[in-house]
């Protein structure tokens, strides 16, 4: 998980750069493909490593890139916003990897970035959000663990997937 924090973290970097560089000139072709080519990277390794939903969001990110790049959707006048948003959330995600902390699926953003490589605004799809009040979640991180489940750090390393499992099991379902 270190490494891929490292690595993902300079491909972050990188895409900042090159995002600055979309904001200048919003239809140049290479700057599309660095970004295209930083978020395929960044998918793959978080893939290896497990880290599902960082690797889920860039690849709807990546997959927006490459339907602007080969003409089949444009980014249109909030694109780039929404990209930004992106990378801010991808920058988020792989600092709390990084801390040892749980991350959760970003299907909103996930859903907006597919609506949109297909051409279509998310206001034509009927998507919940994924922002309920999320108090509940405190008291799930402050109440003491179930029975059966260690509140310790797990020999081998694995706390962070119970963790991850654990949360997963108790938010199926919530709204």
């Amino acid at each position: 998980v270190d490494i891929f924090v490292e690595e993902a973290s300079d491909l972050l970097d990188h895409s900042d750069g090159l995002l600055a560089q979309l904001r200048e000139a919003p239809t140049e072709r290479e700057t599309l493909v660095g970004l295209q080519r930083d978020l395929h990277t960044l998918k793959g390794g978080a893939r290896m490593a497990g880290i599902m939903a960082v690797g889920e969001l860039g690849h709807a990110m990546e997959s927006l890139l490459e339907a602007v790049v080969e003409h089949r959707s444009e980014l249109g006048r909030d694109g780039i916003p929404m990209l930004e948003r992106g990378f801010d959330r991808l920058h988020a995600m792989v600092t709390r990897v990084g801390a040892r902390r749980a991350i959760g699926m970003p299907e909103q953003l996930i859903a907006e970035f597919d609506a949109r490589a297909r051409g279509q605004t998310l206001a034509a799809l009927a998507v919940p959000s994924e922002d309920p009040d999320p108090s509940w979640f405190l008291d799930v991180l402050t109440s003491p663990p179930p029975a059966g489940v260690r509140s310790d750090p797990e020999p081998g390393g694995r706390g962070l997937t119970t963790l991850c499992t654990l949360v997963a099991d108790l938010t199926a379902g919530r709204p």
